[in-house]
């Protein structure tokens, strides 16, 4: 996270909601495909990427000050 942070200019590319979003919809498509309830995979996903991206948000603000 403190990594990935490095590279982000602004807190709108820390939360990349476009590929956030992408990206939730693919681990519903791949859970499908495994006979998994493709929402519960998908919302589970969301709750821990939201975690990493409020971390990330704290972090990347507290470089800027």
């Amino acid at each position: 996270m403190k990594a990935a942070s490095k590279f982000k200019k602004n807190t709108t590319e820390v939360q990349a909601k476009e590929r956030f979003n992408s990206m939730l919809e693919q681990r519903k498509q791949w859970a499908i495909e495994l006979g998994l309830n493709g929402d519960i995979i998908k919302d589970l996903y969301a709750d821990l990427v939201r975690y990493f991206i409020n971390e990330e948000l704290k972090y990347f603000n507290d470089k800027e000050q």
